[in-house]
């Protein structure tokens, strides 16, 4: 099986998710620009990031001419394409090649349904309703109605549209992350935060409690850590306590993961009706803007607890995000070995499939 994976590099998942099939015996290939965090993991096609408009056109062009029909089944991330109208693949798909999709979030969150359910939400990707529905349209009728997804939190949108979605995990390469748990005994916490978008972070929301509690005489670290490479952030997050997330999305993004893989405790906000919906032992402590002070003033006084939490997170890692295992997960979707019933949501994860009724779109 000739597998690729393009066009766009989603912190680090794309490249990561190839060289684990490689390493189970496939002919697995990443197709993608370079990142500008500068993820390990190597990418086989490279795709220039000339800088005008025709000149990308003319690359993606290229690129599509060099890898049309040479590959069994085309993994397509963040609702992406190499040519405009997913022409690319609709083509693959005419010549009767595997095409799957896998989204990540903001490239097809429906911003007026998600602000009726999530009080904290903030729109700072200039998310769209109307392009996002049509960009579900579209990857639907691609698809045949199946898609890929970290978690249970964009069922809401995704099941008017696809009648098989495929919960699969953030990917971490193990390899990669030696945990250091936090110092049970440690007499100063150090609290750490990397907002690459500052305002869907809640970042504001988190210094304003830090400096709440320092105001009230705690005492505790608190670095923001912004502009990195990803392996001198890694080597920072190691000597972390306790990892911030993110305090207005409702769910976790690959950066959780890697903390956790750290053996990091980490908060994030997690919409209450979502948080069943995860593996058994989900450790992400919750916190939302609202709570953060006093969520924060609770865990940095307590460094033993910390240390269980940590030692938790890892476990949690290993078990639900590991590549390997992943890797093995994604060949049995592109074999469609998987059960056919209309309306399933299968959790890859948990093992088992879980029949979601389908709003009419």
């Amino acid at each position: 099986m000739r597998i690729l994976h393009l066009p766009i590099e989603i912190a680090g998942q794309l490249c990561v998710t190839a060289q684990a099939q490689k390493k189970l015996g496939y002919e697995a290939s990443c197709m993608t620009n370079l990142h500008p965090f500068g993820y390990p993991s190597p990418i086989d096609i490279v795709l220039p990031n000339r800088g005008t408009y025709w000149l990308k056109g003319i690359d993606r062009l290229s690129a599509f001419f060099q890898t049309a029909e040479v590959f069994d089944v085309y993994h397509y991330y963040f609702a992406r394409t190499l040519l405009p109208l997913q022409i690319d693949a609709r083509y693959e798909k005419l010549r009767g090649k595997r095409l799957v999709t896998e989204f990540f979030g903001s490239d097809v969150r429906l911003p007026d349904t998600e602000a009726k359910r999530n009080p904290y939400y903030v729109n700072s990707y200039h998310e769209s309703e109307v392009n996002n529905r049509k960009m579900l349209r579209a990857w639907a009728d691609i698809t045949d109605g199946e898609v890929i997804f970290p978690d249970h939190s964009f069922n809401l949108f995704l099941e008017p549209y696809f009648n098989k979605i495929h919960v699969v995990g953030q990917r971490i390469d193990f390899s990669l992350y030696t945990p250091s748990y936090p110092d049970s005994k440690s007499k100063r916490v150090r609290v750490m935060h990397a907002p690459s978008q500052q305002a869907f972070k809640g970042t504001v929301h988190i210094e304003r409690a830090v400096e709440n509690l320092k105001r009230k005489g705690l005492e505790f670290d608190y670095i923001r850590v912004t502009g990195l490479p990803h392996n001198d952030a890694m080597e920072l997050y190691k000597t972390a306590d306790l990892v911030i997330d993110q305090l207005c999305g409702g769910s976790h993004g690959v950066f959780a993961c890697e903390a956790m893989a750290l053996g990091k405790p980490v908060i994030c906000y997690i919409l209450p009706e979502l948080v069943s919906g995860f593996p058994e032992g989900f450790p992400i402590i919750n916190a939302n803007p609202d709570t953060i002070e006093s969520v924060l003033e609770e865990w940095v006084q307590s460094p033993t607890r910390l240390h269980e939490v940590g030692k938790q997170s890892r476990s949690y890692a290993e078990r639900v995000h590991d590549v390997q295992k992943i890797a093995r997960d994604l060949i049995r979707i592109y074999q469609k070995d998987v059960p056919l019933v209309s309306g399933n949501v299968i959790d890859w994860r948990k093992g088992n499939d879980r029949k979601q009724a389908l709003r009419p779109c």
